[in-house]
């Protein structure tokens, strides 16, 4: 795409390399003391040279460990992700099947894990379904949005529709409880829906059997095996912890709730034109029951799209049987994988995406996680980085390391994000995760490959997520507004 003087690129800032110690984390430091004792305890225990040798598998591979990496990460980083997976091995949660004789409390979603928990409560206002997480004490709702096509726009309206982007995440972010957003974007077989429906109210017909009519319904037979729909939907998540006073106001329980839920809902509808979107209705329960019946059971999401009636109620929308691997997951007649963007390191230009989003023959969710930070808390912490980053240059100098070419531009990414701040932009907390599913293994692995080729052209990076897919699937493909740690 040729881009005028006008257009906006942006460099995406990376998680800084300071460390609390010449670059280092408290895990990799710790990993490094540990290392040390092993290897001077192996010395005096037994001697020169036999004690450092013998112990050598140990402090070797915990100084592997400390400064190894694997996906920008190193393997200490692991730990936590190993330990959680085998619990849940050994506690039996890596495998689930619906009981069928058991039964659930009322109103629960019939989802795996901790996802069990959720509650639907339906708005009698406008018909939208709350997703209630009693844990956390949230309400999430979800609003179906429709877009133009914004790569063929010029560089001057894709300016302005990521400047209103921008201005949706602030005004949204910072409205009184918000505490997460998140937009999600799904590449589904076209079932055609439109079409036929079309067709069936059409006046004057070719006549039955006819050549014409013959090919044109075949062609609608046809048409979901070759064409792909795009699906966006937006989340908020509000805390009834933070809204508690509001709720009260409103009566109390979850009709004060809700009440306060849709003067929320009136603001992401009122902020959505500036940024190019139009609200498309939110969500009912039979609209979010064939989302969560489609995404674990993609082999029937035609089906279930032209006949609503097989869905059920959302209560009953959950799979049937779940399997977690490694790096993988197996639900009822899918092969899925969740990934994590890994964003490019030079200047982009707004749309950049599109390579990713558009890979054929490929069914993927693409999801992007927004938490909102406070602007007094985004300040103190962007200063205190400020501060980080001047002390880590003093340590460096009187080591006698010199700075590289990294850490010159963490220093960078540090001042203008605090320059961007008293500038009166918002802060968020983010993450992109990506999901692809198959109807086999191996077309899951041919999958992954289309997948990685495209975010290559679209200078970025997806990480396979080992260890946590089963926990981050729900998250990263159902509009609920899960939170992802």
């Amino acid at each position: 795409m040729v881009m005028s003087d006008a257009a906006v690129s942006e460099v995406f800032p990376r998680r800084s390399t300071r460390g609390v110690f010449v670059g280092l984390s408290v895990s990799q430091c710790l990993c490094l003391l540990a290392a040390g004792v092993a290897a001077v305890g192996g010395m005096i225990g037994l001697g020169l040279p036999a004690g450092p040798v013998i112990t050598s598998p140990l402090w070797v591979g915990l100084a592997a460990a400390a400064l190894v990496p694997v996906s920008g990460k190193p393997l200490v980083g692991y730990v936590p992700v190993a330990a959680a997976w085998l619990g849940r091995g050994v506690a039996g949660q890596r495998q689930y099947v619906r009981p069928v004789w058991r039964t659930r409390p009322a109103g629960t979603l019939a989802l795996p894990g901790s996802r069990a928990r959720l509650r639907q409560v339906v708005d009698e206002a406008t018909g939208a379904v709350f997703v209630h997480d009693p844990a956390a004490k949230t309400l999430a709702a979800t609003i179906a949005v429709t877009h133009g096509q914004f790569m063929v726009v010029d560089d001057d309206e894709q300016a302005s529709r990521v400047t209103g982007w921008a201005a949706f995440l602030g005004t949204v972010g910072q409205s009184g409880g918000i505490v997460r957003i998140q937009t999600t974007v799904r590449s589904d077989p076209d079932a055609s829906v439109g079409a036929r429906e079309h067709w069936r109210r059409w006046p004057t017909k070719a006549p039955e059997g006819s050549p014409a009519r013959v090919s044109y319904e075949a062609l609608l037979n046809d048409l979901s095996a070759a064409t792909e729909v795009h699906r966006s939907t937006i989340t908020i998540v509000m805390s009834l912890e933070a809204t508690k006073r509001a709720v009260r106001d409103h009566g109390g329980g979850m009709t004060g709730a809700a009440a306060v839920m849709r003067s929320r809902m009136h603001v992401v509808e009122e902020a959505l034109p500036a940024a190019g979107l139009t609200p498309a209705g939110w969500l009912g329960p039979d609209e979010l029951a064939l989302i969560i019946r489609a995404a674990y059971d993609p082999a029937r999401s035609v089906q279930l799209e032209r006949h609503p009636e097989l869905v059920g109620d959302l209560d009953e929308a959950g799979p049937m049987a779940v399997e977690a691997h490694w790096a993988h997951l197996r639900t009822d007649s899918g092969w899925h994988k969740v990934m994590r963007v890994g964003w490019p390191r030079r200047p982009v230009a707004p749309g950049f995406l599109h390579q990713l989003l558009m890979v054929p023959g490929v069914r993927m969710t693409l999801t992007h996680i927004y938490e909102p930070v406070r602007t007094d808390k985004a300040v103190r912490a962007a200063e205190h980085d400020a501060n980080d980053e001047a002390n880590a240059v003093e340590e460096r100098a009187k080591v006698g390391r010199t700075e590289t070419v990294l850490q010159a531009r963490d220093r960078q990414a540090v001042d203008e994000h605090l320059t961007e701040l008293d500038s009166g932009w918002t802060d968020a907390d983010h993450v992109a995760l990506v999901v692809i599913a198959a109807a086999s293994k191996d077309g899951l692995g041919r999958a992954f490959e289309a997948v990685r080729a495209a975010a290559g052209q679209s200078v970025l990076r997806v990480d396979t997520l080992i260890g946590q897919q089963d926990e981050l699937f729900d998250a990263a493909t159902l509009p609920l507004g899960l939170k992802v740690s």
